[in-house]
């Protein structure tokens, strides 16, 4: 009975056996910075490691403040702290609040390109959990009762053959506190209208072709409740915001953005 009790206590934890099996693969499938094409030496306890060489990871860009208290926006300077932009306060947002990870910039563009367009989905998990410690930061004190990715057109889905934004989501369920998980749905939210690409649109035009693409199909899953609308890249808002006029016309009490990247 005292042996086998010792080998029970002996025995390996989870993380020590995760970190094993990761040693094991990394050793077997050498992998190259998603950014740089470097070969990467090891994985850390940082998701990024998988994903970027050392000095791709110093490069990175991540957005500390001050920022734009409503839509994300980070400033230059940091004399005079979190204040409203010049957008915000002549056109108020339909959302409540956006924030965003990064700057959208290399690496982390290259980054959301290998995903999107080179069907490299080994990045969609390490991104997923960059974007989940941006979210534990500004959401911490912040109630959310739903998540919403945001989605794509049938016939864009079927060009890309995924949805970026949803793998990047798969493993927040696993990463949830039991106490504080939320639950997710992709099939509230539609896309209703194929819209031209927003690249090389300027802010009105971007406004013009999002209207009316998206529709809530069972209006009664949102209704009073607080959404959060998940994208991979911010740049003017237009996308986020037709979604969250959608949702707020479908009666949700609040609608908040979070995006792993956002546009200056």
């Amino acid at each position: 009975m005292i042996v086998a009790d010792e080998q029970i206590w002996n025995r390996p934890s989870a993380p020590r056996l995760r970190q094993w099996g990761r040693a094991l693969l990394d050793a077997l499938f050498p992998l190259r910075c998603g950014a740089c094409n470097t070969w990467l030496d090891g994985a850390t306890e940082d998701p990024l490691s998988r994903l970027l060489c050392p000095d791709c990871r110093a490069s990175l860009d991540l957005i500390e403040g001050p920022i734009c208290p409503l839509c994300g926006q980070p400033f230059a300077s940091d004399a005079i702290g979190d204040h409203l932009c010049g957008t915000c306060l002549a056109h108020p947002p339909v959302y409540a609040m956006a924030r965003s990870a990064g700057i959208y910039g290399p690496p982390l563009k290259t980054l959301i390109h290998n995903l999107k367009y080179r069907d490299q989905r080994r990045m969609a998990r390490p991104l997923g959990e960059l974007l989940y410690r941006t979210f534990r930061r500004h959401w911490r004190h912040r109630t959310v009762d739903l998540i919403i990715p945001v989605p794509l057109h049938p016939r864009r889905l079927r060009e890309r053959g995924f949805n970026q934004v949803q793998f990047m989501l798969r493993r927040w369920p696993q990463l949830f506190p039991a106490s504080a998980a939320v639950p997710m749905a992709d099939d509230i939210l539609v896309r209703v209208r194929h819209t031209a690409s927003q690249a090389g649109l300027d802010r009105g035009d971007r406004q013009r072709n999002m209207h009316g693409a998206f529709r809530v199909r069972r209006p009664e899953t949102v209704t009073g409740r607080a959404v959060l609308v998940v994208d991979d890249v911010m740049t003017t808002g237009a996308t986020v915001a037709a979604c969250a006029a959608a949702l707020t016309g479908s009666g949700a009490r609040r609608v908040d953005v979070l995006t792993l990247a956002r546009a200056l």
